[in-house]
């Protein structure tokens, strides 16, 4: 019964404990980023550099969205789409100032394995700079990666298909011979 006791209370310990909540940080210069009509009140033209992070999550449920930008006033946004999707069509939501200018975040509910695209942004045109951005929620955050084939396997392919063209071909002259 002594140790009973002890065994029933530590996995009730364990039992209780709150889920371990899992993140992805990453950052890097808006400035590098292609220029797209950003989201929000005070747009001006379509030239706003950006960062990107296409992802997935493994479980549904809720996640935060955070942005820390060095030196300027910045915007996050998260679209459904890959890296490409930046449109006002897939906008699921957007903030601009969290606590202050230099943050920016959010909380949304996103479904398992689907591809979402986390947007860093600044908000006033001609304004760029270094971000760090974290994702954090209950589900793995596993980057998207597309079906566009590495060049060394496009070179391989094309190596391959030149072999069996120069077999064919000196076979086609021996027949003819």
């Amino acid at each position: 019964m002594k140790i009973f006791v002890p065994l029933v209370l530590s996995v009730a310990c364990i039992a209780s404990a709150p889920a371990m909540a899992n993140q992805i940080t990453f950052g890097g210069d808006t400035g590098d980023g292609p220029g797209f009509e950003r989201p929000g009140p005070g747009v001006i033209g379509s030239a706003y550099r950006y960062l990107s992070y296409a992802f997935t999550v493994s479980q549904a449920g809720i996640y935060t969205f955070t942005s820390t930008a060095m030196d300027f006033d910045n915007l996050t946004a998260l679209y459904l789409g890959d890296a490409t999707v930046v449109d006002a069509a897939h906008l699921l939501i957007y903030n601009d100032d969290s606590t202050d200018a230099r943050h920016s975040g959010f909380d949304y509910s996103l479904a398992a394995n689907t591809t979402y695209n986390f947007v860093t942004t600044a908000y006033s045109l001609g304004q760029s700079g270094v971000v760090s951005n974290s994702i954090t929620g209950a589900g793995t955050i596993s980057p998207f990666v597309s079906a566009v084939p590495e060049p060394e396997t496009v070179a391989m392919l094309l190596a391959g298909m030149g072999t069996m063209w120069m077999k064919l071909r000196r076979r086609q002259k021996q027949q003819c011979q």
